[in-house]
């Protein structure tokens, strides 16, 4: 269901002009690594070649509040090899 909300949040602002789904993810999102060369578009369309680990992430936050999106992205980023 997350996928489905996120894909309509980021057409809404590729809609405004503040998003181009063909730039590299690492202009919004500065944390990933530019050599996978990840689009925008790639996550939307399943095609980001990052590994299928997030249903094991967040249960590490079981019963916590969730901290900032920025931390949550840099110890999933920090999990290991990528792509």
């Amino acid at each position: 269901m997350t996928k489905v909300v996120t894909a309509v949040a980021v057409m809404q602002l590729v809609q405004r002009g503040l998003v181009d789904l063909n730039a590299p993810i690492t202009r919004y999102l500065p944390m990933f690594p530019k050599e996978l060369g990840i689009r925008v578009i790639d996550p939307l369309n399943y095609s980001s070649g990052l590994p299928d680990r997030e249903v094991d992430h967040l249960v590490t936050y079981a019963n916590h509040p969730l901290p900032p999106l920025e931390v949550i992205l840099a110890e999933y980023l920090a999990q290991g090899e990528v792509g």
